[in-house]
């Protein structure tokens, strides 16, 4: 049996995520300790995302990113740069960008 290492992303918008995004970053406590203002901006910004139900995502890959062929993004060539948890700044990849795969070839994805 031949299952991949990884688990493979897709933009599909699965029940597990949706309901990853109803989860407020404040609790409750925390909310009612913040002033009147940003009280406010908050309350409004909930409204806001439960009026515009989310029907899609889109997942970047990045540099360290595995393709679907086995190979890995050395060098993402993007101007968008996100930071990782660790503090690492990666860019994103751009289709045609070369790849390393497993024996060593470069090749465009």
């Amino acid at each position: 049996m031949n299952a991949p290492l990884h688990t493979s992303y897709t933009n599909e918008l699965s029940p597990e995520v949706l309901s990853s995004l109803d989860i407020s970053p404040f609790t409750e406590e925390e909310l009612a300790q913040f002033n009147e203002e940003a009280r406010t901006i908050v309350l409004q910004q909930r409204a806001y995302v439960e009026a515009h139900r989310p029907c899609a995502i889109y997942r970047f890959a990045t540099e360290g990113s595995q393709t679907r062929d086995g190979g890995v993004i050395q060098q993402g060539t993007s101007l968008l740069e996100f930071t990782l948890d660790c503090g690492r700044k990666v860019r994103a990849a751009q289709k045609g960008m070369s790849s390393l795969i497993p024996m060593a070839e470069r090749r465009r994805s």
